[in-house]
């Protein structure tokens, strides 16, 4: 539900006035009187944010934010935390358990609604970011393939994917993972610097990333981003799979082989005159994609679309 707001307060007319100036604002506005109703609403349909006051009669509010902070299901929600209390130890307190904002009665409306909404915006544009790289995510990116469709400009989609990373991903676990995942993004980061200072580069997730450049640069940055990473992910490697140029790790059937140190495909497409839509440019990046990744190696291919 779009701008689900949840107020959790035992008094009627707070609440009213909660509720009727979320409304008013153009927000959806519900009202919980105590934890259980608040629990059962939150799991039922997890809201974008919640108005949670300290004193509750049945539980207090910074027991249900220390409960909703160590559930992974609600443990991304923003949380106001509204009290009488304004003294600085109980707003070191209120955050410190997790709230993300403080809210002091008695309130003016106004500033409640303003509160509100500056904490939606700030969770929407961080959202908008993957939390691991910094990067752009998928609604950044489409908002950019669609700009870039609409003026027809002459420009290559580049898709930078990593072979055989889950069986890294696998044999040293995540965080080593990760540290991967983000080594690669300050390569691309660098090398698009380099080549195309007002290029776009965007993570769409796990090990999958996109550029968007200057037609005439693409292939160049796409085999100095290769020449990058050759240089360097041995290294991410202990001494003794750097050594043989294999670890031992089970594929998706559950079965035991050997998995090479890890390469990039990267898959070029030169965006033509023709306006293809943004459904058929990815279709022909994935299929593309797939071809490069068929050649076990590191691989770059390049398709000019009409």
């Amino acid at each position: 539900m779009e701008g689900y707001v949840l107020v959790v307060d035992d008094d009627n007319f707070i609440s009213k006035v909660m509720t009727d100036s979320l409304r008013s604002a153009g927000l959806v506005g519900e009202r919980a009187k105590d934890s259980g109703e608040a629990m059962e609403k939150i799991y039922s349909q997890p809201p974008e944010l919640i108005l949670l006051d300290v004193e509750l009669p049945d539980k207090s509010g910074y027991e249900i934010l220390r409960i909703l902070r160590n559930d992974t299901r609600t443990s991304h929600v923003p949380i106001i935390i509204v009290t009488a209390r304004d003294s600085v130890q109980d707003k070191v307190k209120g955050l410190e358990s997790g709230a993300d904002d403080y809210l002091v009665k008695p309130f003016v409306p106004e500033e409640l609604v303003a509160r509100v909404k500056s904490l939606l915006r700030r969770v929407k544009h961080e959202k908008a970011y993957n939390p691991l790289t910094g990067l752009p995510g998928n609604k950044l990116i489409q908002k950019e393939l669609e700009r870039v469709i609409g003026e027809r400009e002459g420009k290559a989609l580049i898709y930078i994917d990593i072979d055989n990373f889950k069986a890294y991903n696998d044999t040293y676990g995540f965080l080593r993972g990760d540290e991967v995942i983000t080594m690669l993004a300050d390569i691309l980061k660098q090398s698009l610097s380099r080549f195309d200072a007002g290029g776009f580069l965007g993570h769409v997730g796990g090990d999958d990333f996109v550029m968007i450049t200057e037609q005439e640069v693409a292939e160049e940055l796409g085999q100095h981003i290769i020449n990058r990473f050759v240089s360097v992910v041995p290294f991410t490697y202990d001494a003794q799979h750097r050594h043989d140029g294999y670890i031992l790790a089970k594929d998706r059937n559950g079965e035991e082989k050997r998995f090479p140190l890890m390469t990039l495909s990267i898959a070029i497409l030169k965006l033509g005159d023709f306006k293809l839509s943004l459904k058929e440019i990815s279709l022909h990046a994935a299929k593309l994609k797939h071809q490069a990744k068929l050649k076990q190696e590191n691989a770059l291919l390049v398709k000019l679309l009409p």
